[in-house]
């Protein structure tokens, strides 16, 4: 009975510190899915999956991925499928990194 309880106090706490971790590492930040609309050296337009147009900033910071190696703005072209990792600057977004170069996905 005791290792049951004791198991269970383990579970709990692995589970209560990943939704912890897992919150922190999201906090302030949203994920965009879309298609690129425009891109220049400072900012990126998206038309998302749910059909919206965004803008999201790019700084000197933001990471770009193609096909999960470093790429560049230069690399980013228009009708791209693109995953935006934001965070969010008062009114605006923010790229934190910009995912993209994936296959496209089979029905």
């Amino acid at each position: 009975m005791v290792i049951r309880k004791n198991k269970a106090v383990v579970l709990f706490l692995g589970l209560a510190i990943f939704l912890v971790n897992t919150a922190f590492a999201h906090e302030g930040g949203k994920h965009f899915m879309g298609q690129v609309k425009s891109v220049d050296a400072a900012s990126l337009t998206i038309i998302t999956t749910d059909k919206d147009t965004v803008t999201i900033k790019l700084l000197p910071t933001t990471k770009f991925l193609k096909s999960k190696q470093p790429a560049s703005v230069q690399d980013l072209k228009t009708g791209e499928r693109v995953v935006v990792h934001a965070k969010q600057n008062g009114e605006s977004w923010d790229a934190e990194e910009v995912d993209f170069g994936h296959a496209p996905q089979k029905p």
